[in-house]
């Protein structure tokens, strides 16, 4: 700098990364929020319904647990500037408890569904819940053929939710109903879901870490996004309800 002349301005920068936290932030931010409200009214809708009804209602208040810890866990984790690898596997747990509503749903709108008995009920449950520890365990190999077995996993569940998402939906009886509505409006939460777990398997060699995490961010927004009407379709039940 020359006597006389002010001091040029520092040039405006942003670190590597940042962006990412910025959106993740938002995005973990509003999974969080819409997903503890769907699982609380889920839980709620569980409380008012009969069997098997209230077995469909548990795999809602399911995704809304997963989906309500990926997104505290991340923010935490983001704030503190720490890795916590767990959002990946939560996520993959949202996805594959919407997919088994999706089947549920499936099988009671075929004529004359059994009841849903207190052993399989036990069973279900513990089955997914074992599935996502196993994610969990998967993630913590943090190697390349982890991030593409969760990936692999993510997309199994999302084909198989999306497969009898279809076959319900042939059942003209299943048309117009809450249920319905319900599952058409969590089918894209289970797409979105399984796109953020799947785009960290493109990090090696195809696009940067810095991108992967801001189009992971961005995948994580839409599922919070997706999880709003849910939550609205899920107030308006229990207020009609009541």
């Amino acid at each position: 700098m020359t006597v006389g002349q002010l001091p040029a301005d520092p040039p405006v920068t942003i670190a590597p990364g940042a962006e990412g936290t910025v959106v993740a932030l938002i995005g973990y931010s509003l999974l969080a929020v819409m997903s503890l409200r769907m699982g609380m009214l889920s839980w709620r809708s569980m409380g008012a319904a009969g069997r098997p009804r209230a077995l469909l209602w548990q795999y809602f208040a399911l995704a809304g647990v997963f989906g309500g810890l990926a997104g505290g866990v991340e923010v935490t984790a983001r704030v503190s500037e720490t890795t916590v690898p767990l959002a990946r596997p939560l996520l993959f747990g949202v996805a594959l408890a919407l997919a088994i509503a999706m089947q549920e749903a499936a099988s009671q709108a075929r004529p004359g569904a059994e009841t849903v008995s207190e052993r399989r009920w036990i069973l279900e449950t513990a089955a997914v819940s074992g599935l996502v520890v196993v994610a969990v365990l998967v993630e913590l190999a943090t190697n390349t053929a982890a991030d593409i077995a969760l990936a692999a996993g993510a997309i199994g569940a999302a084909g198989y939710g999306v497969y009898f998402q279809r076959k319900r939906t042939q059942t003209n009886a299943a048309r117009g109903t809450l249920i319905d509505t319900l599952l058409r409006q969590a089918l894209p939460a289970v797409v979105f879901a399984t796109g953020a777990v799947v785009m960290p398997a493109f990090g090696y060699g195809l696009l940067g870490p810095g991108l992967v995490d801001v189009i992971t961010s961005m995948f994580v927004v839409l599922v919070g996004a997706a999880l709003l009407p849910v939550t609205v379709k899920l107030r308006q039940h229990l207020l009609t309800a009541v």
